[in-house]
């Protein structure tokens, strides 16, 4: 009798074994269903009644986890993957989202020791070098990225992304020749990705390569409009004005402008090219622009001294220069030269001197502070001491008529 009692409680005890385990599996599978509807609270309601029925049910921690990540739920991502890694020390799968997933928190670091996890259990893991080489372009250890991506690549070489990724890690390392071959590359193999065209437009930009920058850049905005396009304008323009097609350099920065209407570094540009078409009072309303959104911009105060000077705006460029002193002293040599120009036109001798002292003390190798200091010295009748500059000028490169 006792012995039936037993059998029958042993019966009953796998039955309900049973009815959880195939209870587990239906919340899951119900979860993945509502996943592929796009229903990802719903999908997580059904992980965790999952997970409720048996705590080391590790898939449904990596869905749960997963499907937080999707959702911007990065913290509570991060502690599905914990629980995992609690449970089973060697998942290389959770400890490759946790760095993916701390990487979207921007903590590099963190992500990188998880990566480094994965390859300790996994040395041929092409996912832990690919994700190893974009932690440390983002903490821009562009060497170190270089090396991971070449052995992500080496893992797997049809890769568009690893490609990118490494030729973007040259490119900062200036070898643009060789990010251009990488990118070219990853154009071989996904030829409608359009970060991919941006990233090789940048680098033949550096290499003065213009006509292709633009085509590139324009194959960006065609296939994919909305992708930056103040900053890839802006930088159209840019290409442009390399060209000297200054009208077409406005017209591109007026379009960054009208899709950024705060892109201060486009009213700043803008206005440096209608300064070279002579357009000076509409130059100065695009510095007055660029100073209204950044009062501190010390470079729209340069040029728009450089401009109030052309119009003979004598005292309206000193103030402009005094106040890029104020802001930072030590900023460029040329800044003194160009004030000190301005003083001379104001018959100030004596202060465009001591201009050209100060550009000679920030760098002893300028010519051109020599020079005009000698013509400042000239007027003052000091021709001995003139002539010794002008002769210094020479020695440094200086020839005549090369500077007015």
């Amino acid at each position: 009798m006792k012995n039936n009692v037993f059998r029958f409680l042993i019966f009953i005890f796998f039955i309900i074994q049973f009815s959880f385990g195939q209870a587990k599996i239906d919340y899951y599978n119900t979860g993945l269903l509502q996943l592929q509807l796009n229903n990802k609270e719903e999908a997580i309601e059904n992980f965790n009644k999952a997970i409720d029925l048996d705590y080391t049910f590790i898939d449904a921690f990596i869905q749960r986890g997963l499907t937080k990540y999707s959702l911007k739920k990065f913290k509570e991502a991060i502690q599905d993957f914990d629980r995992i890694i609690a449970y089973d020390p060697k998942n290389k799968k959770a400890y490759l989202w946790r760095g993916i997933i701390k990487g979207a928190l921007g903590t590099f670091e963190e992500a990188i020791k998880d990566f480094n996890k994965v390859i300790e259990i996994d040395p041929l893991s092409f996912n832990s070098y690919y994700n190893l080489g974009i932690a440390k372009n983002n903490l821009l250890k562009f060497k170190e990225a270089e090396a991971d991506f070449t052995k992500a690549l080496e893992l797997n070489h049809n890769d568009s992304a690893t490609y990118n990724g490494r030729g973007f890690a040259k490119k900062k390392l200036n070898d643009f020749k060789g990010s251009i071959e990488d990118f070219n590359n990853a154009i071989k193999i996904d030829s409608a990705n359009f970060e991919i065209y941006a990233n090789r437009a940048g680098s033949k930009l550096f290499l003065e390569d213009y006509n292709g920058a633009f085509l590139d850049y324009k194959k960006t905005l065609e296939l994919n409009s909305k992708y930056k396009p103040a900053e890839i304008n802006y930088n159209i323009a840019i290409i442009k004005e390399n060209m000297r097609d200054y009208h077409g350099a406005i017209e591109y920065f007026t379009k960054s402008i009208e899709i950024n209407p705060e892109f201060i570094d486009a009213y700043w540009k803008r206005g440096i090219v209608l300064d070279k078409i002579k357009k000076y009072n509409e130059a100065i309303l695009n510095y007055n622009k660029a100073l209204e959104l950044n009062p501190y911009y010390i470079l729209a105060y340069i040029n728009r001294a450089k401009t109030r000077h052309h119009l003979k705006d004598y005292k309206g460029a000193i103030t402009d220069y005094n106040k890029a002193v104020e802001l930072k002293p030590d900023y460029d040599v040329f800044l003194y030269i160009n004030r000190g120009s301005v003083k001379c036109d104001l018959k100030d001798y004596k202060g465009a001197i001591l201009d050209y002292n100060k550009a000679i003390e920030l760098n002893i190798n300028v010519a051109k502070a020599y020079y005009f200091r000698g013509i400042a010295k000239k007027y003052l009748n000091q021709k001995t001491s003139a002539n010794l500059d002008f002769i210094k000028a020479e020695e440094l490169g200086y020839k005549k008529g090369e500077i007015p």
